[in-house]
């Protein structure tokens, strides 16, 4: 029922495996890797877990941005996360537009709906050194109803032990 997959959506294991390699290699490609963060606003779509999974492979922090989020929300959250890069979805594209401009660059919007073949380049260059399980996989942010939102930092070693303890319980 969403407008998105209005009629419903199937992907299979394989196809799931080349898409995140298939965007593993875009994001690699531009120079993302071990110590950058990238920001995504998808409205819980399910191909979130192709990007996941193709920045995780490379060491790359996820930052999910609510899509609830007025513009000046969003700024905070790119701004105070340090993501170099915003990959949105085309109805938030006005925003997330402003949002890069008002960081004057320092972290570049990029369409989800239309994900390009090629990046902007990864501004700064990647750690040396290789992902682990201490390793941040993503960077969580609460709502804010106490004031601003604050960050919590996800390692490698917390989803893989949060996803055996769901598969056990």
């Amino acid at each position: 029922g969403r407008a998105y997959h209005p009629q419903g959506w199937e992907v299979s294991w394989r196809e799931t495996a080349q898409q995140v390699e298939a965007k593993k290699a875009i994001y690699q490609t531009a120079g993302y890797g071990l110590g950058h963060r990238v920001a995504i606003l998808f409205e819980q779509r399910p191909e979130f877990i192709f990007h996941y999974l193709a920045l995780n492979a490379l060491g790359v922090s996820v930052v999910p941005v609510n899509p609830d989020y007025r513009r000046d929300e969003i700024h905070y959250l790119v701004e105070h996360s340090e993501a170099v890069l915003l990959v949105g979805v085309q109805s938030r594209a006005a925003d997330l537009q402003a949002v890069e401009s008002d960081l004057h660059g320092a972290c570049r919007y990029v369409p989800f709906d239309d994900f390009p073949a090629v990046l902007p380049v990864a501004p700064t260059p990647v750690q040396t050194g290789e992902p682990n399980a201490q390793t941040e996989a993503a960077l969580l942010y609460t709502s804010g109803t106490t004031g601003r939102p604050k960050g919590c930092v996800l390692t490698n070693e917390y989803f893989h032990t949060f996803g055996m303890n769901y598969l056990t319980d």
